[in-house]
């Protein structure tokens, strides 16, 4: 009970002697208080306590006994009339973390570290799962598309080359339709200086190709 329990003392004095004042059932003789005291003091020791935070504790402990109860308490009843202990939360920060010149190098380095990872084989999903398989209407789709593009490839416009007399080929009309099997002939034109090679039936054709 040395100095370091000197708060405690004080705290149960205070508290006895407003309880005093009340004239409680079964309160002790004035000549018996200090006693009384030194005894709640020893009892009270024995808890682990913390005077920065306990004091007001005790104080509310005892207001609650006099406002509460008829008859004087003993210990046990301040310990059941203490409220629960105070927790304070952590202040939040209002400042953000400012990263050093070290800091930001060293994320600088693991940036590149990820970029080099993703590129790794390891990282390629056909190596652990093998490719994707392409499902039989996407196989024709794709086969459709490189047959269009292959015949596209295949005509030829009569503004920049003609056909030669004899061939056998198929024309393009301007409204898209396809007529198979035109031969080219010699087509005079009056406005042209020499006769051109051409399509005498079809005339408007825009392109050729060679069929025969």
């Amino acid at each position: 009970m040395g100095k370091n329990n000197s708060w405690l003392k004080q705290e149960i004095a205070q508290g006895l002697a407003m309880l005093s004042a009340l004239n409680l059932k079964g309160r002790p003789a004035s000549a018996d208080l200090t006693a009384v005291a030194e005894l709640w003091l020893g009892i009270l020791s024995g808890r682990s306590w913390q005077p920065e935070h306990d004091g007001i504790r005790i104080q509310a402990a005892f207001r609650a006994i006099a406002a509460s109860s008829s008859e004087w308490p003993n210990p046990a009843d301040l310990i059941k009339h203490l409220p629960p202990p105070e927790v304070k939360m952590v202040p939040r920060l209002e400042q953000k973390h400012r990263p050093t010149e070290y800091g930001k190098a060293q994320a600088a380095e693991l940036k590149k570290m990820v970029g080099r990872l993703k590129k790794a084989p390891c990282m390629n999903g056909d190596w652990i799962h093998g490719p994707r398989h392409r499902s039989v209407d996407e196989c024709k789709r794709i086969y459709a598309e490189r047959q269009k593009g292959k015949e596209m490839n295949d005509w030829k416009n009569l503004n920049d080359e003609f056909p030669c007399i004899g061939w056998i080929c198929d024309v393009l009309l301007p409204d898209g339709t396809i007529i198979e099997n035109v031969e080219a002939v010699e087509v005079e034109d009056d406005k042209a200086f020499m006769p051109e090679i051409g399509f005498k039936k079809y005339p408007e054709a825009t392109h050729f190709r060679k069929s025969k």
